[in-house]
């Protein structure tokens, strides 16, 4: 009885009351025992009496130690047997029982242990994978990156070309301009000098206007050249107002060339930024 009490440490209500009855025996068997010892029975069916009541009593604290281990652990009880065979019995099959539950947790734990490794390689080879993907992300992130700058590049070289080859064209016109004009002024000095040569020379004719001879044509050749001088300045000045408007149109488009290609500089800049801020997010 001993024995089955101390498989159930720590006590629970049940094992509480099992402990309490087998003190309840032992009390009773402590009793009758003073009894006997302090009274003179000499009668034999009394001594026989009292033996049968102990083992009654035995038999009945038995019944119930059975009943109450039953309760608490049917897969254990003996079908047969009574009595200390029984608990015997009981603590045999309570032994094996928990020697299988035993076995049946520690196949658990290695079970347990088996999937455990089995989550942590898988995380693992996940951590690999996305280990991987990431790098590929940011080669991928690093190409475009490549590939955009290089365009970039291209585009500013092309624009720096393309207004320094307007500004080459826009600079030997107006080199050119400024020849013509010198060209123009001298010619201009030129005729004028003439014209007035030709003016003083209208002035002597006049002065001598009462003189018997007059040379009609010269005076007519005068005036001739007079009006051609005339004509040829209007020409020039026509020329400078028309050289000067295609210099402010050369201007002008140089400076819409300018603007465009700053702005499809920064467009192309705004397109960077933006597929870099996508492959980020997409790495993210």
């Amino acid at each position: 009885i001993t024995f089955v009490l101390l498989i159930f440490t720590p006590l629970t209500p049940v094992t509480q009351e099992l402990r309490t009855k087998n003190w309840k025996v032992v009390e009773a068997l402590q009793t009758a025992e003073k009894a006997l010892t302090t009274r003179v029975v000499p009668a034999m069916p009394a001594r026989d009496a009292l033996a049968e009541a102990v083992v009654k009593a035995q038999e009945q604290h038995f019944a119930e130690v059975a009943n109450v281990l039953r309760a608490v652990c049917p897969t254990a009880a003996p079908n047969s047997s009574t009595g200390q065979e029984w608990l015997q019995a009981f603590a045999e099959n309570l032994k094996k029982e928990l020697t299988r539950k035993e076995t049946e947790k520690q196949q658990v734990e290695k079970d347990l242990a088996s999937k455990l490794l089995e989550k942590d390689n898988a995380r693992k080879q996940i951590e690999i994978e996305m280990q991987k993907k990431l790098q590929e992300k940011e080669l991928a992130l690093k190409e475009i990156e490549t590939k955009m700058q290089q365009q970039i590049q291209d585009k500013e070289l092309a624009c720096k070309l393309n207004a320094s080859e307007l500004q080459k064209k826009l600079q030997d016109e107006l080199t050119a301009k400024e020849k013509s004009e010198r060209e123009l002024l001298q010619k201009l000095q030129e005729e004028l000098s003439l014209k007035e040569k030709l003016a003083s020379e209208l002035q002597k004719k006049e002065v001598h206007i009462q003189q018997p001879i007059i040379d009609d044509s010269r005076v007519k050749d005068l005036e001739s050249q007079n009006v051609y001088l005339q004509e040829q300045v209007k020409k020039y000045k026509s020329i400078i107002d028309d050289t000067e408007d295609v210099l402010s149109r050369l201007q002008q488009k140089v400076s819409r060339e300018e603007a465009r290609w700053q702005t499809e500089l920064e467009n192309r800049q705004s397109d960077l930024e933006s597929m870099r801020q996508r492959a980020v997010q997409q790495v993210r």
